[in-house]
This record gives C-alpha cells, sequence and structure tokens, in this order.
C-alpha cells in the first residue's frame, strides 16, 4: 500500500499501525514471513513520521493535517 503519510491525519497514522499489527499476528500464525517484514516496515517508516511531526511540533510548527 502506498500511501502519502505526511498528508494523513495522527488518528489515521495509529489505526494504520494497528490495523499493521493484527496482520503481523496473524501472518505469524500462518507462517508468511515475506508479509510479516512487509508489514514492519510500513510501521517503522509511519512512526518515522510520527516523530518527525512530534519534533516538529516541540519546535513550535503545527505540522498535523
Amino acid at each position: 500500500m502506498s500511501l502519502d503519510y505526511h498528508t494523513l491525519p495522527v488518528e489515521r497514522l495509529q489505526r494504520r499501525i494497528d490495523s499493521l499489527m493484527e496482520t503481523i499476528s496473524f501472518n505469524l500464525q500462518i507462517g508468511k514471513s515475506e508479509s510479516v517484514s512487509s508489514a514492519r516496515a510500513e510501521i517503522e517508516i509511519i512512526q518515522t513520521e510520527l516523530i518527525r511531526r512530534k519534533k516538529e511540533m516541540q519546535n513550535g510548527r503545527n505540522v498535523f493535517p
């Protein structure tokens, strides 16, 4: 899934992380390690975006759409 994480609200990003965590759990149960790696990579990208936003906000910039 290709999303522009810079434009999504924080709540939507958090829901995406939750969904990916459920996907990881399911795929681990059925042995789909490639899907697990992909989901973990996407979670890392989203978390990086959330950290970037937090730092920007701490610097006095409102970056949350």
